[in-house]
C-alpha cells in the first residue's frame, strides 16, 4: 500500500503492515509497529536529509 497522505492518523488495524509513505521524492517503506498507534505517518518519514558540515583539512577555525 502507498500512500501521500502523511498527516493520516495510524490506526491499531494497519498493525504489522508495511506502508510506502511519500516524502516528496520517492516512497519509504514503513512498517507499523505497536509504539506508532496514533501518530503520523509524517513522522516516520524524513523530508529533507542531515546537514553534513566538512571543514577544509588544515583550515583555522
Amino acid at each position: 500500500m502507498y500512500t501521500r497522505m502523511r498527516s493520516a492518523v495510524i490506526i491499531p488495524e494497519w498493525l504489522n503492515k508495511k506502508i510506502g509513505v511519500y516524502n516528496g521524492k520517492t516512497y519509504i517503506p514503513v512498517t507499523i509497529k505497536l509504539s506508532m498507534i496514533g501518530h503520523k505517518l509524517g513522522e516516520y518519514s524524513w523530508t529533507t536529509k542531515p546537514a553534513i558540515f566538512v571543514t577544509k583539512k588544515g583550515a583555522k577555525k
